[in-house]
């Protein structure tokens, strides 16, 4: 037997190994994870695109298209014929960034001297719209293709939105003073081809989707709910300084600078889907753009509610709810009187009403009635020969190639109907293990698991509107 100094020592020197194991793990996991930090600011501000050239000559055109640091090229005006100073705007001027949000004081839109607004920040970035054009459906909304793009957060600027669109306009008016040879006629800014407002759930992405899929790849973009135009439309909200001239100006600038493409193939078409509280505000956007063609998304209103309480569990008690809280149409529910829309605070006060009468069942039912009365009420404020549609999510995706893409002017062949038909086919939302995958029919199982308590709201709050924008599409036929 050995001797117990011995013992004592062996297993001194096991815990010492153990000991020298675990800090030598320690510093492993240390230096890994400083190594992935590092590589991943290395790889957002340099390495992503590393191949990609700053600029290129497009060999259709003889545009110069700047590509990745416009901040260091040496620019030509071809007008003036002579080099001329560099400015951070060029990436902006040359259509190759794309604004991602604006920032609106919340002192308001301020007229200053000859600006019709002052103090509002526009941020730009590099997006890649190839991968829309690839698939839509696994960039369903704006932020899934800012979060795809890897040349973004490397090449994010933000800027006065007012100047920026002032030399933006100055740029395209002097017939694109960069280029390498004399401009080609077509080029220039986009006019929006139709804004989609929607009521939610109720199939809006999917049919920005099929508007992606309307013509070839390279001649269309849509912006599924980007920030700048719902924060141009919400301007004047929240008891901010406003006047309705500088918004109007802050909206037609916005969608300016979003409908600058510089891509070579023509014609070019840019549809927008607003988020669905931006339609509170949609008087905002008519008045401002009063000949852009709009519709509005709707859907049958007990299946509405059943999206939106998708997680809620109608047996348990209020306080046991975390997740009811995620549901957009409660995300006003706690708020202040003076947060909440003015559609709704006029819908309750018809009732005799207030917010705090209300169950969570009933609010979500009344700010959808709230949407959709916004619609109604701008339908029959404005002229009838004016462009707009009342879309139920039951005419989809038919309606679309049927009545709607035509009555933009599209000429709808084979090879369109087919891409519309293949994004049909599978989620609209198509992330994650959804991808690719068929989309399955769930009206009859929302319908068959509405709760009464459900169907009382609808029944009060929405059917009224239901029955008025049913009309209205009735008309359309």
């Amino acid at each position: 037997m050995p001797p117990l100094t011995v013992i004592k020592t062996k297993k001194l020197d096991a815990n010492n190994s153990k000991q020298r194991n675990v800090r030598l793990y320690f510093k492993l996991a240390v230096w890994l994870f400083l190594m992935l930090t590092a590589y991943q600011i290395l790889w957002s501000y340099w390495l992503a695109g590393v191949g990609v050239p700053d600029y290129e000559i497009d060999k259709a055109t003889g545009q110069k298209r700047i590509r990745r640091r416009p901040d260091l090229l040496v620019k030509h005006d071809y007008l003036l014929n002579k080099e001329v100073p560099n400015d951070p705007m060029d990436g902006i001027l040359e259509g190759f960034l794309t604004l991602i949000n604006i920032y609106v004081p919340s002192k308001g839109l301020v007229s200053y001297n000859d600006q019709a607004y002052t103090d509002v920040k526009a941020t730009f970035c590099s997006i890649s719209w190839d991968k829309q054009a690839e698939d839509p459906s696994k960039v369903p909304m704006f932020r899934d293709l800012q979060e795809a793009s890897p040349l973004c957060r490397g090449t994010t600027i933000t800027v006065d939105l007012y100047q920026v669109t002032r030399k933006a306009m100055d740029y395209d008016f002097r017939n694109h003073t960069f280029a390498a040879t004399p401009p080609k006629p077509g080029q220039g800014p986009v006019s929006p081809t139709a804004v989609v407002f929607h009521e939610s759930r109720c199939g809006s992405t999917l049919l920005a989707n099929l508007f992606s899929a309307s013509a070839p790849p390279n001649h269309v973009r849509v912006y599924s709910e980007s920030p700048p135009p719902v924060a141009a439309l919400k301007a004047c909200e929240m008891q901010r300084r406003c006047d309705a001239g500088a918004q109007s100006q802050l909206i037609r600038d916005v969608f300016y600078l979003m409908g600058r493409i510089t891509r070579v193939e023509r014609p070019q078409f840019v549809f927008y889907k607003i988020q669905s509280v931006g339609v509170h505000s949609i008087g905002a956007f008519t008045k401002a753009m009063p000949n852009v063609p709009w519709m509005f998304a709707y859907r049958d209103s007990v299946e509405v509610m059943m999206s939106h309480f998708k997680h809620y569990q109608f047996d348990q008690p209020q306080q046991q709810q975390p997740q009811a809280h995620n549901a957009v149409c409660l995300r006003n529910y706690q708020k202040p009187l003076q947060q909440q829309p003015a559609k709704l605070l006029e819908m309750l006060t018809e009732k005799g009403l207030s917010v705090g009468d209300l169950s969570r069942e009933d609010y979500c039912a009344a700010h959808l009635a709230s949407l959709a009365g916004s619609a109604v009420d701008e339908y029959q404020s404005t002229p009838a020969t004016s462009k707009r549609w009342f879309i139920n999510y039951n005419q989809l995706p038919h309606i679309t190639w049927e009545k709607i893409l035509p009555g933009l002017g599209f000429s709808v062949d084979d090879a369109t109907m087919n891409r519309m038909q293949q994004v049909a086919h599978v989620y609209s939302k198509g992330r994650g293990t959804k991808a690719g995958q068929e989309f399955l029919e769930d009206s009859t199982q929302k319908q068959d698991k509405a709760p009464e308590v459900v169907k009382q709201a609808v029944a009060e709050f929405m059917a009224p509107v239901y029955e008025q924008m049913e009309a209205i599409n009735a008309k359309q036929q």
